[in-house]
């Protein structure tokens, strides 16, 4: 068998700020015995990943951080190998640290995940949640090389290059997977990138009125029923 399953983590594979189920775990187990590859991208640092994963005993997995900054084949640190997709542009880097800047200067109450690249602020009250989404929505439009993807608890500033479709493609042009034989699960806008490489794009709502502007395959109340289905066949 030569197929691959992509999974953000946050909202998706387990709750904010909570560990992944153990059944859930029981499942990529499974799937990883039946030999399908499993990579979890994710918008955290891959050195994060890294932590997570190897607690669960999932060594033969990738794992791809900042929304597809760079791969890691499998959770050893130093990674065994890894691939990443920095560009050492100063345009790019400039228009980041300016972004961080005028972050700073909105004097709310902002915690800055210690990204490689990227920019993510956490917020901790509403009014600096309100603060920070306005600020992205008046600037969006002019940024030059920088995405903008929100989250419940905070917002990703990710050079445009950098997204999880490419970080994914590559990884299935590496391992001569058809994309009709990869399948896509998110929850998010960031997620959307990844959604289009693949022909089974799976969204998980959560139970609530998720809604994306993008039109998955499949869509899934939870990760487990998800899994469960691509283990049994049904997708």
């Amino acid at each position: 068998m030569n197929k691959l399953i992509a999974i953000d983590l946050d909202s998706t594979l387990a709750k904010i700020n909570n560990p992944i189920a153990s059944k859930t775990i029981g499942l990529l187990k499974k799937l990883i015995t039946k030999g399908y590859h499993i990579m979890i991208i994710s918008g955290k640092p891959t050195i994060y990943l890294s932590g997570v994963f190897r607690n669960y005993q999932l060594k033969n997995i990738y794992l791809s951080g900042e929304n597809g900054l760079e791969i890691h084949y499998g959770t050893t640190l130093p990674p065994d190998r890894y691939h990443t997709f920095i560009q050492n542009d100063d345009k790019v880097i400039l228009e980041l640290n300016k972004l961080k800047n005028q972050i700073l200067k909105l004097n709310g109450n902002y915690f800055f995940q210690n990204n490689q690249y990227s920019i993510t602020p956490f917020f901790n009250d509403l009014n600096s949640k309100m603060k920070l989404f306005n600020f992205a929505c008046d600037i969006q439009t002019s940024l030059k090389y920088t995405s903008i993807y929100g989250h419940t608890d905070s917002i990703d500033f990710t050079p445009k290059h950098i997204n999880k479709g490419n970080s994914l493609a590559y990884l299935l042009n590496e391992l001569n997977i058809d994309p009709k034989d990869a399948y896509a699960i998110g929850d998010n806008q960031n997620d959307i990138p990844m959604f289009k490489i693949v022909k089974n794009s799976i969204l998980i709502t959560n139970n609530i009125n998720n809604k994306l502007d993008y039109q998955t395959t499949f869509v899934y109340n939870n990760i487990y029923n998800a899994l469960s289905a691509i283990l049994q066949g049904e997708i």
